[in-house]
């Protein structure tokens, strides 16, 4: 009989793809935040166990919520058979938000972690802002216009930590319309609020558009000089 050798224990490694493995939209940019924070190679190794731990969280919550969806969608005429259900899904929804303030103080910490990067230049903390004053710095501009343009980046940071703080609203609201509203039903502040995110979501991407083109373009110009 021919002995096969076992495949090593690679239950404690990440995968090569991380990037691709962090689904939630706010771990995603704190990962690239934590990237341009001038931490050191183990640093980030041992920021990618607890980022990839965090989503196997979200991913729980996310199990669990379609299961309740579930529950909810397949009535049973059974009346002892409903009641059994109605106490197991108000179980599920305790465990439910149990899970999301776990989620909540967890991210807060990695939240905190990232922040506190070892960048001596600390003018930007957006990620997206801090790449392009970092173009800009690398780029022979004059002073008085590199001032000009820490003053507009100054001025869409801004801008993006107010859509930002919508998003985060909206997040709030999509968990409470979850729990507490049918599949497909929304309140009229829920709407409001979701337009409001992707009107100023526009405004954003363009203004962050047209200041990659200015930067790129004067960077250019003071290159060829």
């Amino acid at each position: 009989m021919i002995s096969v050798p076992q495949p090593e224990d690679m239950s404690n490694e990440l995968p090569e793809t991380f990037d691709h493995q962090l689904r939630d939209k706010k771990l995603q940019k704190l990962w690239k935040k934590a990237q341009f924070g001038g931490f050191s190679e183990w640093e980030l190794d041992k920021l990618k166990e607890e980022f990839l731990h965090h989503q196997m969280k979200v991913d729980e919550y996310n199990s669990l919520h379609e299961d309740i969806k579930d529950d909810y969608i397949d009535n049973s005429i059974d009346l002892d058979q409903n009641k059994v259900r109605y106490m197991d899904e108000k179980k599920k929804q305790k465990k439910l938000k149990l899970i999301y303030k776990d989620l909540k103080t967890d991210y807060d910490k990695l939240e905190a972690i990232a922040s506190s990067s070892s960048v001596k230049d600390k003018t930007f903390q957006d990620p997206r802002v801090y790449e392009l004053w970092a173009l800009a710095q690398k780029a022979k501009i004059p002073r008085e216009e590199l001032e000009s343009f820490k003053k507009e980046l100054q001025h869409f940071e801004h801008r993006l930590q107010k859509h930002d703080h919508y998003q985060d609203q909206l997040r709030v609201s999509e968990e409470a319309v979850r729990i507490n509203y049918k599949d497909g039903e929304k309140p009229e502040k829920h709407t409001q609020l979701e337009q409001t995110v992707r009107d100023y979501g526009r405004k954003v991407e363009k203004y962050h558009n047209d200041l990659k083109y200015r930067i790129s373009k004067a960077v250019q110009q003071h290159t060829e000089l």
